[in-house]
């Protein structure tokens, strides 16, 4: 059981009305209010930080605590508090305006009807910047009476001392009022274990950094549809492997509980992104071929049904996950779907394989589903301008650095006297490059790719 250092830092001040991230969402941890745990390093009850949606600026840091007495004599101190390698601030957040409008929805002008924060610590005697990787994404729904409280991890680089506590926020028009942070705790230890650890449900130890398995979906302008707080998952010790498992559907009747998926209209193809954690001992899943044929990684699948007839298109991709390709238990996955019934998306499946050598949880959330537009086709010009038939680039592996740059193709005719050009190609904001790999040699030792698919195979490669 990890133990923690108490403190409790009663802290009196007034916080200045003084002021760039859209990314994952944070765990929203409950609608009410809570008092600090009997088990904490740092925590302020009475003073509350606000943005002003009028008059603040979005995305901008302010303040909610600082050691720095010269810069901000009128906040209050972080006296006396160390911070290990892991820290967890949690605090409560309060809406004095009318918030019905934050459905989560996307708006005519490319953002979403939700609030979002982020918060970063200074820490140490270089008063390092660590930024949370969790953005909590607020909808109506989150909130009792206009209450909600959240948390965001922190992997600290610089330990030591607590010196400043920063917050930003996010909303668009459909919120019109003050965003109030009050509450504010930070609880860690000086292990460099996870807070509020102990015996794990998977057994082992556990390098999962969100249990809950809730996750920010990572937005983008083509998302039609996500959910920050619905999660599916997977008992490696009691769910079989590769059967089909909803995480949401508009089926009311047959899924009473389960999220609804509105206003998800796709076309003949679809993208969905996804966050995964697992939930126990991970060490095993080194990608290996275990005697029994199988091999030591999690591997997903994902459906969905589409149109007024439900018509079930299963991904391609199929990410095969091994535990170098996890940071703190997760990672994110994408699955790609083409012949799709172009129509409103009624139903999101997932599928999961292991063998024994994780026997903990598989958990999935933070699913987002985006439209792919098809776009132009290039004309017969610039098929013929962008199309290297004859060229080749090689990598010896016995001579040529590792990760270093090699040119395949450039325009710099001082530099590259004999590669070819690529002339007359233009890109607009997105762009795609596919290439074909040859090895020349004995590739029977990579056992970790064997047998898998071309999209498996790249799911699987981990890549700085």
């Amino acid at each position: 059981m990890v133990r923690f250092r108490t403190r409790l830092v009663a802290v009196t001040c007034a916080v200045a009305m003084v002021g760039s991230f859209w990314g994952s969402a944070g765990a929203i941890v409950s609608a009410d209010a809570s008092e600090p745990s009997a088990e904490m390093a740092w925590s302020i009850t009475t003073d509350k930080l606000v943005f002003d949606t009028g008059a603040d600026a979005k995305w901008t840091d302010k303040i909610y605590a600082s050691n720095d007495e010269g810069t901000y004599p009128e906040l209050g101190r972080i006296d006396d508090v160390s911070v290990g390698k892991k820290a967890v601030l949690t605090a409560n957040v309060t809406l004095n305006g009318d918030f019905s409008g934050l459905d989560g929805a996307e708006a005519a002008d490319g953002t979403y009807n939700v609030i979002q924060l982020s918060c970063a610590i200074k820490t140490g005697d270089g008063w390092t910047y660590t930024k949370s990787d969790d953005y909590p994404f607020l909808k109506a729904e989150n909130f009792t009476d206009g209450k909600t409280q959240v948390s965001f991890a922190f992997d600290v680089e610089d330990t030591g001392a607590a010196n400043e506590i920063i917050f930003q926020y996010n909303s668009n028009s459909a919120y019109t009022g003050t965003i109030s942070i009050s509450d504010v705790e930070i609880q860690s230890d000086d292990s460099g274990e996870e807070p509020d650890g102990g015996e794990e449900p998977g057994g082992g130890s556990s390098a999962t950094g969100n249990v809950t398995g809730v996750a920010a979906p990572s937005i983008t302008d083509n998302t039609v549809w996500s959910s920050s707080d619905a999660v599916l998952t997977f008992d490696a010790v009691s769910d079989k492997t590769w059967k089909d498992k909803a995480y949401a559907s508009n089926d009311s009747a047959t899924y009473a509980d389960m999220a609804r998926i509105e206003g998800a209209t796709v076309g003949e193809k679809a993208k969905l992104t996804a966050t995964v954690s697992l939930d126990g001992d991970i060490s095993g899943l080194d990608g290996a071929e275990a005697s029994d044929g199988s091999y030591n990684a999690i591997q997903l699948a994902c459906a969905i049904k589409t149109g007024d007839s439900w018509t079930y298109v299963k991904s391609d991709d199929y990410p095969f996950l091994k535990s170098e390709n996890l940071t703190d238990g997760k990672c994110s996955v994408e699955f790609n779907f083409n012949g799709v019934d172009a129509g409103d998306v009624q139903e999101i499946v997932f599928q999961y394989n292991a063998n024994s050598a994780f026997t903990g949880k598989v958990l999935i959330g933070g699913v987002a589903v985006d439209k792919v537009e098809s776009g132009k086709k290039p004309t017969t010009s610039e098929t013929e301008v962008g199309n290297f038939a004859d060229a080749s680039l090689v990598f010896d592996t016995a001579s040529d650095a590792k990760w270093t740059d090699k040119a395949f193709a450039s325009n710099d005719t001082g530099s590259y006297t004999d590669l070819p050009t690529v002339d007359n190609v233009k890109v607009g904001a997105k762009a795609k490059l596919t290439a074909t790999v040859s090895l020349d040699g004995d590739i029977s030792a990579l056992t970790a790719l064997r047998h898998q698919t071309d999209h498996t195979m790249r799911s699987s490669l981990h890549v700085p």
